[in-house]
């Protein structure tokens, strides 16, 4: 690849176990999402080599056969709500998350003050020890509909008080505890 990329990785790499003889792809992308595909079309019968490396050769599967796989939990999405629960000094368990392949999220989210730790399988997130109020972030439902987020979000600190929405529009409202 002139550019390394995740999806032309993945693409190359449904396509390569499928293809007659053998393929040899360069520059491949190094997220995990790559090496979790590697291990999924290999449990399934294909052969590659050089996971977690830029080379990645593989042959194609005489048949790729129906298997049962656990699909990792989405780092990209855990490090999103670690870092709302971050933004709204909340805390939060992440769990199945793998602390190792989150070093950069977690490496960020300690800059801002928060501290982690990982028990009984949960990543455990919370600002400094301390007790924040739980905060809510109100947004109107149209701009979820319309997927149009407004620039700034009301913000209330106690969501018991919290005011009924306006017959005008409904709002949806997120709370980080």
């Amino acid at each position: 690849f002139p550019i390394s990329s995740v999806g032309a990785t993945e693409n190359a790499l449904l396509a390569g176990v499928t293809a007659r003889g053998e393929t040899l792809l360069e520059n491949c992308a190094l997220e995990p999402e790559i090496m979790h595909l590697c291990h999924f079309l290999q449990a399934m019968g294909a052969e590659i080599r050089g996971i977690g490396t830029r080379k990645i050769w593989m042959r194609r599967a005489a048949a790729l056969r129906d298997v049962e796989y656990t699909i990792p939990t989405d780092r990209i999405v855990a490090g999103t709500c670690l870092y709302a629960a971050a933004a709204t000094r909340g805390q939060i368990g992440l769990k199945d998350v793998d602390p190792q392949e989150m070093k950069s999220v977690l490496w960020v989210y300690e800059k801002m003050g928060g501290q982690w730790e990982m028990r009984s399988g949960t990543l455990r997130a919370y600002r400094n020890g301390q007790s924040q109020p739980s905060v809510a972030i109100k947004v109107p439902a149209s701009a979820l509909l319309n997927k149009k987020l407004p620039r700034k979000f009301p913000v209330t600190r106690n969501p018991a008080v919290e005011r009924k929405p306006s017959k005008r529009q409904d709002s949806i409202v997120f709370f980080m505890v």
